[in-house]
């Protein structure tokens, strides 16, 4: 693991740059897909139950998209919390975790 990090110690700088430059913007309000419907997906997902199966939720909802997303971001807020920090943090975490993989 130690040699893992020596060898990509610049990825690691780069990713800290960006989640320090990004934490001012966790708490900024709802904008365009995030405010519907996203997070109107998202809350509706935990209040009735979190599942990916289509049934789940109402179709102007989830608007066809794959509930993956959806479920995941209803089980961060069960977790964390519903608010804008919360959930935006969960949206900077799967950012960080797709940068990682690739």
């Amino acid at each position: 693991m130690v040699e893992y990090l020596k060898r990509r110690w610049v990825l690691m700088v780069v990713l800290l740059v960006f989640v320090i430059g990004k934490i001012p913007h966790l708490a900024y309000a709802y904008y365009w897909d995030e405010s519907w419907p996203y997070m109107s997906a998202i809350k509706a997902m935990f209040n009735h139950g979190i599942s990916l199966s289509p049934g789940a939720m109402d179709v102007d909802l989830s608007r066809g998209h794959p509930l993956l997303f959806h479920a995941l971001a209803a089980g961060w807020v069960k977790l964390f919390g519903c608010s804008h920090i919360a959930t935006h943090s969960f949206a900077l975490f799967v950012s960080l975790v797709l940068i990682i993989a690739i």
